[in-house]
């Protein structure tokens, strides 16, 4: 019997110990920091010019930051993604100079990259995309 807990309890310790690595991703909280934008700007890899970005212009800026705002982690992506995965990325600048560039797909946290969920874009997000 002792061999058994001798086994046993280091296993189940090291199982609950892994299982709990994405116990402290917090789902609820924005991926995006969205206080404080003075920028923000678009690239898809589809348009004519994959290289442009494009800069959200200050009419439709609001509608997209309340939407980065909706951004949250997601389910865990396999090695993998999905074709067309991040095909879109956000640049956003704040007002004290620092740059955050990601897609619009996924985010890597640690040794893992996570699929992101978010509210349907607004109606700016495909006028600015359209227009390039």
């Amino acid at each position: 019997m002792k061999k058994v807990f001798a086994v046993f309890l280091p296993a189940l310790f090291i199982a609950l110990t892994l299982a709990g690595c994405g116990a402290d991703i917090d789902r609820d909280r924005p991926v995006f920091e969205t206080a404080d934008i003075s920028k923000v700007s678009l690239k898809a890899n589809f348009i004519s010019n994959p290289d442009d970005w494009i800069e959200v212009p200050s009419d439709d800026l609001p509608a997209i930051i309340d939407w980065l705002g909706t951004f949250r982690v997601g389910e865990k992506a396999k090695k993998e993604l999905i074709p067309g995965s991040n095909s879109v990325r956000v640049r956003i600048k704040y007002s004290d100079g620092t740059v955050a560039e990601n897609g619009l797909t996924t985010i890597k946290m640690g040794e893992n990259t996570y699929y992101m969920t978010s509210e349907n874009a607004p109606d700016a997000y495909l006028r600015i995309l359209n227009r390039s």
